[in-house]
């Protein structure tokens, strides 16, 4: 968009050239001079819906400024970085190694691409193809990662007194 810009405001400086030499001629026809100045306005127009990303004259827009001029390079950025975001390797310890939560008895005998699986996709929403993705692997490995820590989660739960789930 910034080259686009950057072509109309050139052309629109041609315009004004073309405009000046008009007036300045002292043969010059009356409906040149009025199409040059009609091309102007619409270079103005265009111009200004450019820059501020919104229709000129409309205050109660509601696009963003400058939303047009967004450049190629960030936005792919942007889209290829990944939407999960980890607030800290230390997210849900707290939570694993309570020893008041019976649960935490279970979670402990995962292994760590386990126990991120099973929170990715039970405690957080994700689905299946959204944690490969995140993780590098394919769907069907997730899908094997959780069946093998639910399996670990409901023998613990079984063997282990001091897990009461009511």
């Amino acid at each position: 968009m910034k080259d686009l810009l950057i072509e109309y405001r050139k052309t629109r400086l041609n315009v004004l050239n073309k405009i000046k030499d008009l007036e300045n001629k002292d043969s010059f026809r009356m409906d040149d001079l009025l199409v040059y100045k009609d091309i102007l306005k619409d270079l103005d127009y265009t111009i200004e819906w450019l820059k501020y990303g919104h229709q000129p004259g409309i205050y109660k827009a509601i696009d963003r400024s400058q939303c047009y001029l967004v450049d190629q390079q960030v936005l792919a950025k942007a889209c290829d970085e990944s939407m999960y975001k980890k607030i800290s390797n230390e997210e849900y310890k707290n939570i694993i190694e309570d020893i008041n939560n019976p649960i935490s008895y279970a979670l402990m005998k995962l292994t760590p691409i386990e126990l991120e699986c099973f929170i990715m996709v039970k405690c957080e929403g994700l689905s299946y193809s959204e944690v490969a993705n995140l993780l590098g692997v394919k769907r069907g490995t997730i899908q094997k990662h959780l069946e093998r820590a639910k399996c670990k989660i409901n023998l613990e739960i079984d063997k282990n007194l001091f897990i009461n789930i009511d």
